[in-house]
């Protein structure tokens, strides 16, 4: 009895060793980041519908796509410095992804970051950990999810990341990674709220509203009176970035909020109409 439990316990801690969180378990963008770049096996096991992948390295990679459900990806984006010193002494020198048919697939050369983020890098060259730092001149976590989930206008699955060489590594798209969202924030936000700018003020016949999203989310966007009556509203589906122009033209002079629900954060602005 005691080799039993002791056999039953030792599965349960590897099982729960196997397990990886996951940002939303019903997301379709994994990422995959490093340093050194290599050579990645991506066996596609799970039945993911529109799976799209992001690879980002600093130095060049080769990325093969397999596995039962890799008909299911529809598209695999590389966005990195893509140096071709090969410090992994592989032989790979240029990137290179195999597996998905030619016009699925992209390689993009340090392309502007979606997200602008002041411990991180302004162009997309690299990601090694979960964190808020740069990472020794890498981008922040934040950074890769935003970019990846906005040009895929998708949602983040996981983040598999790590610093050193992809060593003819093989990963199982239902092993999981990492959510690598900013530990700080909570994974139900969505607005990067330093980003939501609300004008003019006072405003007489157009409101004008920026925002920008941490993943592509369903957004109301609402003008509440002081009552909390609402004025006017509409929606955005699946939006990764709100850049809005709404007349208050018909609106009686005082004041107002703009209120943004995405996800399960709300956020508000004061806007004055005369």
């Amino acid at each position: 009895m005691k080799k039993l439990y002791t056999l039953m316990l030792l599965s349960l801690t590897a099982s729960l060793a196997f397990a990886q969180p996951v940002c939303n378990p019903n997301g379709n963008v994994i990422i995959y980041s490093n340093y050194d770049g290599g050579r990645l096996y991506i066996v596609v096991d799970q039945n993911i519908p529109n799976l799209k992948i992001g690879i980002c390295t600093y130095e060049a990679v080769q990325v093969t796509i397999q596995g039962t459900y890799a008909g299911n990806v529809t598209e695999v984006r590389y966005a990195g410095y893509n140096d071709p010193l090969d410090n992994c002494n592989l032989g790979v020198s240029t990137t290179d992804i195999t597996g998905v048919p030619e016009p699925v697939d992209t390689i993009l050369q340090y392309p502007n970051a979606t997200l602008s983020d002041p411990n991180g890098y302004p162009q997309i060259i690299c990601a090694v950990a979960c964190s808020n730092g740069n990472s020794g001149g890498c981008n922040t976590s934040d950074q890769i999810a935003h970019y990846f989930q906005t040009v895929f206008n998708g949602s983040l699955l996981y983040h598999y990341t790590g610093y050193n060489c992809w060593n003819n590594f093989t990963h199982l798209v239902s092993q999981g990674g990492n959510c690598c969202l900013n530990p700080l924030t909570s994974v139900g936000d969505v607005i990067e709220e330093s980003s939501l700018s609300v004008g003019p003020v006072p405003a007489s016949g157009q409101v004008s509203l920026q925002a920008v999203f941490r993943r592509p989310a369903d957004a109301v966007i609402e003008i509440v009176n002081v009552l909390g009556g609402i004025e006017k509203s509409l929606v955005r589906n699946n939006a990764a970035v709100l850049n809005e122009s709404i007349s208050v033209a018909d609106l009686a002079a005082g004041i107002y909020f703009i209120r943004i629900r995405a996800g399960e954060q709300t956020v508000m602005k004061k806007i004055a109409v005369e």
